[in-house]
């Protein structure tokens, strides 16, 4: 959160300066769905998704979107790298489409919330997930 915060702080006056600007947050689903063993990043992330909220409220007269994006784990990063091969697997056969998300994935939704496509929708919360939240 602090570093949500601390961040948003310094390139905001130059967004309202430009009259325009997109902020996009990486946040997760565990803000909205509990595990065990992550309360710590569930609730930092929860407080984010509200943060973002707060914010896209405060800029949009400007012109500025912020945005979620909320990934379920990603393959080939380094966070999944360590995970064990039967919870990875566990995690992928979670999700209706059966996969992890790819850095691909992730990477499209934000260009779409950075884009011109995307000037009308601000304080969303875009899950890539592969369906797992509908569950």
């Amino acid at each position: 959160m602090h570093a949500a915060y601390l961040l948003t702080k310094a390139v905001l006056p130059g967004m309202i300066d430009r009259r325009r600007g997109r902020l996009i947050y990486l946040s997760t689903g565990l803000s909205r769905r509990p595990r065990d063993g992550m309360i710590a990043l569930g609730v930092a992330k929860a407080a984010l998704d509200s943060f973002v909220r707060y914010v896209a409220a405060e800029v949009a007269p400007h012109d500025i979107t912020a945005n979620v994006v909320a990934p379920s784990t990603v393959e080939d990063t380094a966070v999944s790298d360590r995970l064990p091969e039967e919870l990875r697997s566990q995690l992928a056969d979670a999700t209706p489409m059966r996969r992890l998300a790819r850095p691909e994935d992730v990477a499209r939704t934000v260009a779409y919330f950075a884009g011109d496509d995307a000037a009308f929708t601000t304080g969303s919360w875009a899950p890539v997930n592969g369906g797992q939240l509908m569950l």
